[in-house]
């Protein structure tokens, strides 16, 4: 089965705002996906994939981060400049919460996982993140960012699994 179909299936906008700008990211992309698990804050995935683009035949257009910490979800409504060390600056662009469709009864957290117990995600969240991220060295590359708060194990059977 298609990455995207899974995706239609497993994710929904949680208003009018965030289905659209779902539905349109997925009418846009090929079904190459990119994974980082534990991504945190960090989108340097975009940096190696700009690096190694002219080397490859297909480059991923689904960029998926998965975390367990809900620390790491990044809550912004607005353009906001979320990283920057002189040499590359991250900037969100738009955030969209969106909804996850899973089995309550096949979802658990083990908060010992997590950075403190508090900050376990007993239910699991994904955003649609378009970022900007610039470089000194490889430019300014945009992207939409698939981001995932819970157990990955979660997101790892629903999507690639049926995939495979």
């Amino acid at each position: 089965m298609s990455p995207i179909k899974i995706l239609r299936g497993l994710l929904k906008g949680s208003d009018a705002s965030a289905s659209g700008r779902l539905e349109e990211y997925l009418d846009s992309v090929q079904p190459y996906v990119s994974w980082y698990p534990s991504a945190g804050h960090c989108f340097r995935d975009l940096l190696y994939w700009q690096w190694v683009a002219d080397h490859i035949e297909r480059k991923p257009s689904i960029y998926i981060h998965t975390d367990y910490d809900y620390n790491h979800r990044l809550r912004p409504a607005r353009v906001s400049k979320i990283f920057n060390d002189g040499r590359t600056s991250v900037t969100l662009l738009a955030i969209h919460h969106l909804a996850v469709d899973v089995d309550d009864d096949d979802y658990c957290v083990n908060r010992g996982y997590a950075t403190s117990p508090e900050l376990s995600n007993r239910n699991p969240a994904a955003d649609l993140l378009d970022v900007k991220v610039a470089s000194n060295v490889l430019g300014e590359i945009k992207a939409s960012i698939l981001s995932f708060i819970g157990r990955i194990s979660t997101f790892w059977r629903r999507l690639y699994l049926s995939v495979a």
